[in-house]
């Protein structure tokens, strides 16, 4: 718990934004995308989601959300 950790964008499917409890950015990772296994089929038990952001930092959930699939797009574009 309250750990930092990196993801690479490349191992994120998409961003969504999900109402519970207050509002907040969920994820899903890629097919290919390996770590954590056990623990992301819990969460997508529980919540429908295999991870989630800690806050929306100022924005709506939907906001943020759309905001992180751009850039996500924007990274996984060969140069």
């Amino acid at each position: 718990m309250f750990r930092k950790s990196f993801t690479r964008w490349e191992d994120i499917a998409e961003f969504f934004a999900i109402d519970e409890p207050q509002g907040m950015v969920a994820l899903r990772y890629a097919p290919h995308h390996q770590g954590q296994a056990a623990a992301r089929r819990f969460a997508s038990r529980l919540a429908r989601a295999e991870a989630g952001l800690p806050d929306t930092y100022g924005r709506s959930a939907p906001e943020l959300a759309g905001f992180l699939n751009k850039i996500r797009a924007e990274q996984s574009r060969p140069f």
